[in-house]
């Protein structure tokens, strides 16, 4: 008999983590050998009621959960839970204790994340769903990493990929990558992680898998970062500006081109640290996002006015001040009075420093 799997929900993303795919799974043969004896006592139509009133618990808790409603998730996800044990489906058990742990997770109650993820491992692996069991393995090891438990947390993830290698599951296999590269961050190791995120972008990349690519890209270019590599820096944050900018997601691309701008500046190159302020600059003005337009302007004077370059660096401040004073941002008006009151000093005009 064929098996089928129904994909509910992608990648979720926690601050770069990438948690593992909540999901239905409905394989009738692994149904079948996850089924006890002691479930006909409730009779054939009986059964057929209580799995399908489990079923619909499950999903709904998986709406919730991508929804963000926690706390009704994990009610539902306890509803199913006591529904398919009380038609002993195994199967259904194992999933139920997945959603638990992925919707404590979610809530960063990490102890109980743990504790439902191992039920879930536990049950996945004594009915053979390997699955449901590599979805456990990887939230374990997201979980211990929050816990700050890096042991732990190293050998869930290390098992996680190795079974998302033995079941050829790229997309796992990518984002187990990107997970451990988290992981050795955190643990200080960031040549081990460059490895990991290297590997996933790989995979990444042969899929095609866009969300997963850019991401990892941006973890690329943070770590470089971190280790005073800025040339490697830029390589990687221009890779994912080419990525963000082809998908339109402008939000990201105001945040790369930032990136980029600062890895520029620590290295003095001023003028492509200029010009991707002034793209940034021109793209917030497109979205009349006036937030990010007060802070590029306010990053163009400060870069104008490093470099000696005080009335382009006047300008700036001028616009910032104005658009400050609309949106009401009290403290950037007063730093920026401030600043324009120094610039005119320094231009030798006190006359219009007095106005500030």
């Amino acid at each position: 008999m064929e098996s089928k799997r129904i994909m509910v929900e992608t990648n979720r993303q926690e601050y770069g983590t990438f948690i593992p795919f909540l999901m239905r799974i409905t394989d009738e043969e692994l149904l079948d050998s996850s089924l006890q004896s002691g479930e006909s006592a409730l009779g054939d139509q009986a059964l057929a009621e209580v799995k399908t009133t489990a079923t619909q618990r499950f999903d709904r808790g998986i709406l919730y959960y991508q929804h963000g409603a926690y706390q009704p998730a994990l009610m539902a996800f306890q509803e199913a839970l006591s529904l398919y044990k009380t038609c002993h489906d195994l199967n259904g058990q194992a999933q139920a204790w997945l959603g638990l742990g992925l919707t404590s997770y979610a809530m960063k109650q990490y102890a109980e994340s743990v504790a439902f993820s191992n039920h879930g491992l536990t049950v996945a692996h004594s009915i053979g769903d390997r699955w449901t069991e590599r979805q456990a393995l990887s939230n374990l090891g997201n979980a211990y990493r929050h816990l700050y438990d890096y042991e732990q947390a190293l050998h869930y993830n290390r098992q996680a990929l190795a079974l998302s290698e033995q079941l050829e599951d790229l997309p796992s296999q990518a984002a187990t990558w990107s997970n451990l590269g988290l992981l050795y961050k955190a643990m200080g190791e960031h040549h081990q992680a460059i490895a990991c995120y290297e590997s996933g972008l790989q995979v990444a990349s042969q899929l095609g898998d866009r969300q997963v690519e850019c991401q990892i890209l941006q973890n690329l270019g943070n770590v470089h970062h971190k280790l005073g590599e800025h040339g490697k820096t830029i390589t990687y944050y221009e890779r994912l500006l080419q990525l963000v900018h082809s998908a339109a997601d402008y939000q990201a691309e105001l945040k790369i081109l930032k990136s980029l701008s600062s890895a520029y500046y620590i290295i003095k190159n001023y003028a492509k640290s200029i010009a991707f302020l002034q793209k940034r600059l021109l793209l917030a003005r497109k979205l009349h996002d006036s937030n990010n337009e007060v802070q590029s302007l306010g990053m163009l004077g400060t870069i104008y006015h490093a470099i000696g370059k005080h009335n382009d660096a006047l300008k700036c401040h001028e616009q910032q001040l104005s658009l400050a004073q609309q949106l009401n941002q009290t403290q950037i008006v007063q730093q920026t009075r401030i600043t324009l009151k120094t610039l005119c000093c320094i231009l030798g005009d006190f006359e219009r420093a007095s106005q500030y």
